[in-house]
């Protein structure tokens, strides 16, 4: 089995990173697009429902001053009845964008992990770099000091046997 090349392996996790980073962006700008969406369907049930609102209060002011006619009725039904229809099209446009919404946030929480995951890839892979150079630099010290040693043993060696 071959040695880890850590420094290899940080550098492929910073790149693992920094996808997860773009990844991470990426549904960030798709979770506020989907906001937007949403937003702008719940602002259409709320303007279908005014709108139909303000029908009932104008018939039932024309109604107060007494000139409304039975077929001005049925026609404000028929519109009641119409704008109903527009208010559940609008419902169910704004309950998909809610789902929708729903999904791009489960997503963005995905990517946040992978994200936090890959940065803790990289701070393994670095610390495991940094003790290998700390025991690279161990090993070489206590090299130097045996030679330090064999070289004053070498040297007491010769002046006894001088």
């Amino acid at each position: 089995m071959e040695p880890v090349d850590w420094k290899r392996l940080a550098v492929l996790r910073e790149q693992q990173e920094r996808s997860a980073l773009q990844r991470v962006q990426q549904e960030r700008r798709a979770f506020g697009q989907s906001q937007a969406v949403a937003r702008q369907a719940e602002h259409a049930v709320a303007q279908e429902q005014a709108g139909k609102v303000a029908l009932w209060q104008s018939t039932a002011s024309a109604l107060s001053q007494g000139g409304t006619r039975v077929a001005e009725l049925r026609e404000a039904g028929s519109w009641s009845a119409a704008l109903d229809a527009r208010i559940v099209q609008a419902e169910d446009a704004a309950g998909r964008a809610r789902a929708a919404l729903a999904e791009r946030e489960s997503t963005l929480t995905a990517s946040r992990r992978a994200l936090q995951a890959a940065a803790a890839d990289v701070h393994k892979a670095k610390e495991m770099q940094q003790r290998l150079r700390a025991e690279s630099a161990r090993a070489q010290e206590h090299r130097i000091e045996q030679g330090a040693e064999e070289a004053a043993a070498q040297a007491w060696s010769a002046r006894r046997g001088c």
